[in-house]
């Protein structure tokens, strides 16, 4: 054969390995998220094609899994390998979600790897089958907003270009008439439904719009598929046409869409102000949210750990700050239970009902009636009236169980939800300045509804009694719903009406939490919350008025940061950045407190001069702000605070409770 011939058919040949042959499409990218909706058993199908060289080399199925709010819900499988339950036994779930439960903990999201035996993945095409075990009586399936398989070493083997991202804004209804969207918006408001296929007897008075937004919005905001949507409306006994007519209605709806349902509302993260308004409830997203609370520390201290970052004068971004929480998700924000459903009509008649009504005219009329105060009056009474409606139901005898837990938690979150309708639909999140003064953040909620929606607020016990029978989810709720309080109002320096919240049991939450989960400390977290806390105080107002102005004892109290009982917030945090913290804020805390006199703090009941420091039972007085400070200052000095720090605290002290002897406690070891 002559050499020019030989060159050429190994030419050819080296082309053909290289280059698909003519003709042939590439593998179609896998599109994201893959929905697992509908009845059990429901299964979704990708094809995923390696090369025999990285398939020997898989060790496991790495995923990013929404709502696995149970184990055994889901079940993966690969070609025709067996179905493998997804549960904390068969799973290794990443930190924080962990920490928080797992599946069926607190976190809606999870990262999860599957261990995967030698050759269960093969050089080619592989089929990887999704499946839905079944209902708990509330969901409806789960979306893996990503997957990849993982060699050893962690290592991702298949490419970016593998996957696409689903895009809402080609979205279409799924029935094309006009008269579809026009049916299934008169279903939104007046279908009747059933409570689950667990219970498909069982007629529920509540219609969508009852726990949904009003007009449904939410669901067009947060971009639930039409598949989700229908999968729904089966859920609660209505028909597959029926379920389509309501989501074409939801695709009809004229309102922004940037968020997603795994995206919790309002998290907090970098860059969030420089987005128009009309994004900040779509949150920063999950990227946003930090892997241990250790990483807040450049972003609480970006120029290094000094007093002047965080100065009580200054105003700390929650909503730009980046945290190791995740915060709750849209589904978590809706009502399990309809109040409605839960009390009849002592719920329909009571004025924590026909509040509502009322709020959503003032909404309407909201920059008319802001001068007056009326919208701010009207939204207080509204959470009082929630307060008498549930003295009926939450009394010291009350039997507790976690049905009990869930009607108390729902009407919190029917509450919430309804406020979020009208912040949204009347565009009453830039109104800070108008409402509050000039020194407002531009962007803010006028309420404390967030605080209120927790648990904790509405006395559910922390326990198994709790929110899904589980104290740490309890717990996470709790603190879930403080922070969201803080992103969207904590205070905005104006104490007096604001009412936003308990600060001193929000201090409590951030210690029960650590304790149910204590490889995912918070201490940077609760810094934060002290740091806005003495903002808040500082207001011009003086501890004379304390209620109003500046209170040391209530959001500033600074001596958790050393008390004992919450060092295990503090396991992640080196001793050396610990000091410093302590030393920034201890000098930031005693520059406010000398801008008062102490007949001020006398006349606002936060001085006491027969304070002596020597009796164990008059330093641990309840009221004894005396005794707090008295008890925290070796504690400060022992974990590295500067002696002549401390000591100026004590000349500071000296002037409000003269018959201690405060230079005592600089001899402390």
């Amino acid at each position: 054969m002559p050499t020019r011939s030989l060159h050429t058919i190994l030419f050819t040949l080296l082309i053909l390995l290289i280059c698909p042959l003519a003709g042939a499409d590439p593998a179609e990218p896998i599109t994201l998220p893959v929905e697992v909706m509908g009845a059990a058993g429901t299964t979704r199908a990708v094809s995923v094609t390696l090369p025999a060289r990285q398939a020997a080399q898989v060790t496991g199925l790495w995923m990013q899994v929404h709502s696995l709010g149970y184990a055994n819900k889901a079940s993966v499988k690969i070609d025709n390998g067996p179905w493998t339950p997804l549960n904390n036994q068969t799973v290794l779930v990443a930190e924080p979600g962990k920490s928080y439960g797992g599946i069926g903990g607190g976190f809606a999201t999870l990262t999860l790897t599957l261990p995967l035996r030698q050759g269960a993945v093969s050089g080619g095409a592989n089929t990887l089958r999704f499946r839905f075990n079944g209902t708990d009586g509330i969901s409806v399936g789960y979306r893996v907003l990503a997957f990849n398989f993982v060699t050893r070493t962690g290592q991702r083997l298949l490419p970016p270009d593998t996957f696409v991202q689903d895009d809402p804004n080609t979205w279409t209804p799924p029935l094309a008439e006009p008269l579809a969207a026009a049916i299934g918006r008169r279903l939104w408001y007046s279908a009747p439904l059933k409570l689950s296929p667990l219970q498909a007897k069982t007629t529920i008075t509540a219609h969508c719009f009852d726990c949904h937004t009003q007009d449904g919005r939410d669901l067009k905001y947060f971009n639930y598929s039409n598949n989700s949507i229908i999968e729904r409306a089966k859920f609660h006994g209505l028909t597959e046409q029926q379920g389509q007519q309501i989501a074409s209605y939801i695709r009809s709806i004229r309102f922004p869409n940037p968020g997603r349902p795994w995206n919790p509302p309002y998290q907090p993260g970098p860059g969030m102000d420089s987005k128009p308004l009309k994004d900040w409830a779509a949150g920063a997203g999950l990227s946003a949210v930090l892997d241990k609370d250790s990483d807040m520390l450049p972003y609480l201290f970006p120029k290094g750990i000094t007093a002047d970052a965080i100065a009580t004068d200054k105003t700390l971004n929650m909503r730009e700050l980046p945290i190791a929480l995740q915060l709750l998700d849209w589904n978590h924000w809706l009502p399990r239970v309809f109040p409605g459903d839960a009390w009849g009509s002592a719920f329909t008649h009571s004025a924590f009902f026909l509040d509502y009504s009322t709020l959503r005219l003032a909404s309407k009329d909201f920059t008319n009636r802001i001068g007056m105060g009326s919208f701010f009056t009207d939204l207080q009474h509204w959470r009082e009236d929630r307060s008498k409606f549930f003295q009926a139901y939450v009394r010291p005898d009350t039997s507790w169980a976690p049905e009990t837990s869930e009607q108390i938690y729902s009407a919190a979150r029917w509450q919430m939800v309804k406020t979020f309708e009208m912040m949204q639909e009347f565009s009453l999140e830039d109104h800070g300045p108008r409402f509050f003064g000039p020194t407002s953040e531009a962007r803010t909620w006028e309420v404390g509804t967030a605080f209120y929606a927790s648990p904790l607020a509405v006395s559910v016990p922390a326990d198994t009694r709790g929110v899904e029978g589980s104290p740490l989810v309890t717990d996470y709720h709790n603190n879930a719903w403080t922070w969201l309080q803080l992103v969207l109002n904590a205070g905005n320096r104006r104490q007096t009406g604001a009412d936003i919240m308990d600060w001193r049991a929000a201090y409590g939450a951030f210690k029960d939490l650590d304790t149910l989960a204590p490889n995912a400390p918070g201490a940077l977290r609760m810094v934060a919350f002290l740091i806005k806390g003495m903002q808040n105080a500082d207001n011009g107002i003086g501890p004379d008025k304390p209620a109003a102005g500046w209170n040391p004892t209530e959001a500033g109290d600074i001596s958790l940061l050393a008390d004992s009982a919450y060092d295990p917030l503090w396991t992640a945090v080196s001793s050396t950045d610990r000091a410093a913290i302590l030393q920034a804020v201890l000098q930031d805390w005693l520059a406010k407190c000398r801008q008062y006199t102490p007949q001020q703090y006398l006349a606002g009941g936060l001085a006491d001069p027969s304070f002596t420091g020597k009796g164990k039972e008059e330093r641990q007085a309840a009221s004894a702000w005396a005794g707090r400070v008295w008890t925290m200052l070796p504690r400060y000095r022992r974990l590295g605070v500067d002696p002549t720090l401390l000591g100026n605290v004590c000349d500071w002290a000296k002037t409000l409770w003269p018959k201690a002897d405060w230079d005592s406690l600089l001899n402390h070891g």
